[in-house]
């Protein structure tokens, strides 16, 4: 969401940067905030703390490595401007990520409260 996207780079991201940090750095530690927040908002609206937000939510910055790589990689070059980025995104957020995640949620929000 972009809302959201713009006050991570103008409050988080880009401050870091002007202190000079490394790129890497200051992308993990915005995904590591997000994963803080999200699992805040999560725990709050549930009554009870987990850890399912933050690991789906932090687990996309080594996911986010892997594809810098592989797109500037030259054995990977054939799909550098392909719709492949495109389509294995959505597979993951509308398949695997969020679905899982839910299950999760739903799985320990049924022990705790039965």
């Amino acid at each position: 969401n972009n809302p959201t996207h713009y006050w991570m780079m103008r409050h988080i991201y880009n401050p870091l940067r002007r202190r000079k940090f490394s790129k890497v750095f200051c992308v993990g530690v915005t995904f590591f905030v997000s994963g803080v927040v999200h699992e805040y908002v999560i725990s709050g609206g549930l009554g009870y703390f987990s850890v399912w937000a933050f690991l789906c939510m932090f687990l996309n910055f080594p996911v986010s490595l892997i594809q810098v790589y592989l797109r500037e990689s030259p054995k990977f070059s054939w799909c550098k401007n392909s719709q492949l980025w495109n389509v294995l995104f959505w597979i993951c957020f509308c398949f695997v990520g969020q679905p899982i995640a839910m299950l999760l949620y739903f799985y320990q929000y049924s022990k705790v409260n039965v």
